[in-house]
């Protein structure tokens, strides 16, 4: 699929690609695309919502992901075409999963890695179908880990990884 001179839409596909991934929505606990589709929100920036909460009265609203644009270019090919090239990063913080809090934290560890291993898997069957983004690298900028516990304000077990993508055509 042609990027073109987009900036916003390959954002708009990535996130209907990791909300459609199996993966992804087991790491956000949701079910189905569209519960997945509602965690995932455009940019970094924080609503007074998540700002405020951080209580055990009203914890922050985790699991999340975060869709981001972090370069664009565009290159003249020729005359009549042009190569353009679009870097996102997704930021995944989810908790511990409920069928997971019984197991040891080295097990919690690899479930998370193999979940986030899932959606990189997902991710580049869905690319390579033609019919969506041309995904052409995912690498992690943070390393899958669990988050210390006080940046999560003591209520809960937190996960985190920040993946980088590159798309182009």
């Amino acid at each position: 699929m042609g990027l073109k001179l987009h900036i916003w839409k390959p954002l708009e596909k990535f996130r209907e690609m990791l909300s459609e991934s199996a993966s992804m929505q087991a790491l956000m606990g949701a079910e189905g695309a569209e519960a997945t589709a509602e965690l995932i929100l455009y940019g970094y920036a924080e609503d007074l919502e998540f700002d405020t909460a951080g209580t055990l009265q009203q914890p922050k609203p985790f699991p999340r992901a975060l869709v981001a644009l972090e370069d664009f270019s565009s290159e003249r090919q020729t005359d009549t075409s042009w190569s353009t090239a679009i870097i996102m990063t997704v930021l995944i913080q989810a908790p511990t999963l409920a069928d997971d809090v019984s197991k040891s934290l080295s097990e919690r560890y690899a479930l998370f890695l193999q979940r986030v291993e899932g959606v990189a898997d997902n991710v580049r069957e869905l690319a390579a179908s033609g019919t969506r983004l041309n995904v052409t690298s995912i690498r992690t900028v943070l390393a899958p880990q669990r988050e210390d516990i006080k940046e999560s304000e003591g209520a809960q077990e937190m996960w985190t990884t920040i993946l980088l993508i590159e798309a182009g055509g």
